[in-house]
């Protein structure tokens, strides 16, 4: 399967995506669980995915091959996108093609100009996607994550495979 775009809440609901919210919830435990140090469990999964459920904002990009490899949802605003999470599976975490390929999508679908800016906040405890996102370009405002648009284009496109 390819990568896969979810535009709103209703194509959860619609269309029995339930498998792939509980493998996009595999992901973002495991990787949580390391961060925090504790598992995840019940409670915070319903949580979760209540979340994605009744979010109508919230549009998610799956990068898909023969498995979930990871996802990233985002809000667009009229002059601005925010990355809300990225997660990608452990197995495929030191492969960059899965990143850029989920930042190439994201890039894609955003209806911003090249210089409005793009926003993430991360765990002060994920030292790595800190590392990743300043690496990638990313500029530390108060609490967020900020890069341009344009910014983002050019280090996806230099850094394509």
């Amino acid at each position: 399967m390819a990568d896969l775009i979810i535009n709103t809440n209703d194509t959860f609901k619609c269309n029995n995506i339930n498998p792939v919210i509980n493998n996009m919830f595999e992901i973002v435990s495991n990787n949580m669980s390391k961060i925090l140090n504790t598992k995840i469990n019940t409670s915070d999964y319903n949580i979760w995915k209540k979340n994605i459920l009744n979010n109508k904002n919230i549009k998610t990009i799956i990068r898909n091959t023969d498995r979930l490899n990871g996802y990233l949802q985002y809000i667009e605003d009229t002059n601005e996108a925010f990355i809300c999470e990225i997660q990608i599976a452990e197995n495929n975490q030191h492969d960059h093609r899965t990143l850029n390929k989920l930042l190439l999508e994201f890039l894609n679908q955003i209806n911003i100009q090249d210089n409005d800016n793009i926003y993430s906040n991360i765990n002060i405890k994920n030292e790595h996607s800190i590392n990743v996102f300043t690496h990638i370009g990313f500029v530390k405002i108060n609490n967020k994550y900020q890069i341009s648009k344009k910014d983002l284009s050019n280090y996806i496109l230099k850094n394509k495979r």
